[in-house]
Order: C-alpha cells, then structure tokens, then sequence
C-alpha cells in the first residue's frame, strides 16, 4: 500500500508538471503614439497610457498580449515593450515585427512571454485596409530540446469600422481573404482569430465567413457563447467591449453597448485535439460586469475591482481588453513532424503552376499532378531548402481544365490543392 501511494503521488505530480496554462489578452489601445485630429498628443498621452497599461498588464499578467491601433513608428512598438514589460530589471517579454504592407497609421502588434512561448513565425494574410497579421508560436517546453512542442497561431485584425453597407463589405472582403489564405496555406490546428471586429451584428458577412462558412475545416467559435444581436442590447450587456465612456473626444461616446473585440478559437483550441484548449469560464472582458449597459466605466454601480484599475481601463481606451486562458498538454506535445508549413497554388496556371510554400527544414518534396478523372499526368521531384521557395511545374501541354496537386513529404506527409489551367 505504501508503494502503491507513492507511485500515485509521483504520477500525480508528473501530471502537475506536464500542465501549463498561457493568459491571452486581446486589446484596442485607443490610438497609442498616433495622433489625429479629435485624439492629441496632450489628450492621449503615451507617457500616461503606459502607467495606464502598466496597471492593467500587473493585474492581468498576460504570456500573449495582442493589441489593435498602436501608432506605426517602431519608437512606440519598443516603448511598450520596454517601458510596461520589461521595466525594473525584467527581460523575459519580446514582441514582433510587423511589416505593415497596408501602410497604415495603426497596425497590430503581440508582445509575449518568452518563459512560456517563443516566436516561430509570421505571415499578411490580407493588406485590404489593414494588415492581418498571422504569427505562429510555439510553447516553450521542457521537451523542447528533443524538438517535442505546442504551436499555436494569432490571427490579429482590426476591421473597418462603421456602420453602413460599404464598411459591412469592407469587413467581409478583409476576412474572406484572410479564410481563402488560411484555407489554401495551413493545416487545421491551434488558432485564435483576435482583434477588434467592429461588428454590429453576427449576421455579417464577416462573422459569418469566421464561424459558419468554412465548416468543418475552418471553423471558429465563441468561448463565451454569446453570438446574438449584441448591438445596443442590454441582454448582452455581459459581452460588450465598448465605449468605457459616455462623453465623446478621444474616445466614442454613448456607453458601454457593443461587442467589438473578440478572441473567437479554432475547434481544436476549444475541444484541445492538439495538445491546447481553452479553460471553461475563463472568456471576459475586463471591467464588464454586465450592469453598465449605456454607461461609462467610472459610473454607478461601482466594479467590484481596485479603484486605481477601474480608472485606469477608463482612462487609457474607449474598448475593454478580452482575456482568455489556455491550458497547455505538454505530455502530448510531439516534434512537428511536417516541414511544410505554408502552401499557396496560384489560381489560374498559364504554362507552369506556380507553389508558393514555406518550409520549417530542408526536405524532398514529390509533387504530383493528377487530372480530374485520377490519372496521374505529370511528375516532379523538389529538393527544397528550408525557408520561403516558388516551386515551377510545366503544364503548358495540358488542356484547360481543373487538376489535383499532391506534394508529399519525405515522411509520407502529403498536402492537396487545386489548380486551373487555363
């Protein structure tokens, strides 16, 4: 019986060791180091927004911190991260490089833990208003030196706002982009789409092309599960992210009254089939306790959070910042076993398809191409470096029509896709 609790112990504790949870915060910062004409540098201070998110980030201790409308210049992504994260000696926070194809005044950024993850990679999905950025992390294991990891991708956007049919299609173009690319270029896994929607309703286009269109390959989902007329609703009053105020200036007006930012999961995240999941109940907005309907932050009845806090989320933006937690398998990580980590076939093919892919090692690549009746009509062997690589494949002979490519792996991983030939 002794040996028989010490055993149990020792699984037990095994187990503890082999959990981790990561906090995920998702945050508009209300037009940080940029300046326009109804939001001043003297009315939105970058000086007091740090002490702002210094406040909000000591609470909240976010190991991913993705944020919306941070002014474009370099100064103001380091500032952060130096000034909020890494200050009093700390230097375990890192953050990435955004290109900022789009040429935006505010683009997206993500500062991360590096003590639970580590950079992999990143990709524009779509530059139509703004950049959607596509980072890949990965879970800093204690297996990692025997290439066993957790990798999870942030989708980071920030919609056209406004109300009216031509902003609604602007949404929906900037997301049917960014499926079309995440279709035709990944597999399926650990993905949060994150960001400030500016949606007004769940009927459209945009959220439905995220949480409907693409089942069942490409589905996301609510962790709250409040999808519903959320727009100046007071039955949703417990999922709206926006305005902190009442009065208008810097920030809107009118109240706390719509759900704006959202962290939506990807059905793997949600049911953790890959070695990640999302914990129950931890989905919220900070500050909303779903009796401001209307209101600004500051007014009555008062929240049930430090004073200081409380003025603090009023203070630095107009949104509330969505926090969620993951919780991390570490004893079902495995090595990642495909070197492809990206494929994009340009549609239509004149003489040579053209395969954009991107490879995490060096690997022998077999494509093969297929007509639509199953008859192999063409094949190549690719010896492709690690990195970004444009593959050729000669179809100038072929008559028009649609085709398969399979690409398999040295390890027998194969990836399809369609090809028009004109």
């Amino acid at each position: 019986m002794k040996h028989l609790l010490s055993f149990l112990i020792l699984i037990a504790a095994l187990s503890v060791q082999a959990q981790d949870t990561l906090t995920v915060v998702q945050y508009n910062l209300l037009n940080y180091g940029n300046i326009t004409g109804f939001c001043s540098a003297s009315v939105n201070s970058v000086d007091a927004k740090d002490n702002y998110l210094i406040r909000i980030t000591d609470y909240l201790e976010p190991d991913i911190f993705s944020v919306n409308e941070m002014g474009k210049s370099v100064e103001f992504h380091d500032r952060i991260l130096n000034n909020v994260f890494n200050r009093d000696g700390l230097t375990r926070y890192a953050r990435i490089s955004v290109p900022n194809i789009a040429n935006s005044e505010i683009v997206n950024m993500i500062y991360y833990n590096t003590d639970k993850v580590r950079f992999h990679s990143l990709a524009v999905a779509q530059s139509v208003t703004r950049d959607i950025d596509v980072v890949k992390f990965y879970y800093n294991s204690s297996s990692l030196s025997q290439g066993d990891t957790v990798f999870l991708h942030c989708i980071v956007a920030h919609l056209k706002a406004g109300e009216g049919s031509s902003n609604v299609l602007a949404r929906t173009t900037m997301v049917l982009n960014t499926m079309n690319f995440l279709q035709s270029g990944y597999q399926p896994g650990n993905f949060l789409v994150m960001g400030d929607f500016n949606l007004y309703s769940p009927t459209e286009g945009a959220f439905i092309a995220l949480t409907q269109a693409y089942a069942p390959t490409w589905v996301f989902n609510d962790p709250a599960d409040r999808v519903g007329e959320w727009h100046s609703n007071s039955s949703f009053s417990d999922v709206h992210t926006q305005s902190t105020h009442t009065t208008g200036g810097c920030a809107a007006s009118g109240g706390m009254d719509d759900r704006f930012d959202f962290i939506l999961a990807s059905t793997a995240v949600m049911e953790g089939t890959h070695c990640m999941k999302y914990v129950p109940g931890t989905y919220m907005a900070l500050g909303q306790d779903g009796n401001h309907y209307n209101k600004a932050l500051t007014d009555a009845p008062a929240l049930s959070l430090e004073n200081e806090l409380v003025q603090a989320l009023y203070s630095n933006s107009d949104h509330l910042p969505v926090v969620m937690k993951l919780e991390v398998d570490e004893s079902m990580a495995v090595p990642e076993s495909t070197a492809i980590e990206s494929l994009h076939v340009v549609n239509p093919a004149d003489d040579q398809v053209k395969m954009m892919c991107r490879l995490v090692r060096q690997s022998v690549l077999d494509v093969k191409l297929y007509n639509m009746m199953g008859a192999l009509v063409t094949t190549h062997r690719f010896d492709v470096p690690s990195g970004s690589s444009v593959l050729s494949l000669s179809v100038g002979q072929l008559p028009q029509g649609i085709y398969l490519i399979s690409l398999t792996e040295e390890n027998g991983h194969k990836l399809t896709r369609k090809v028009f030939v004109k």
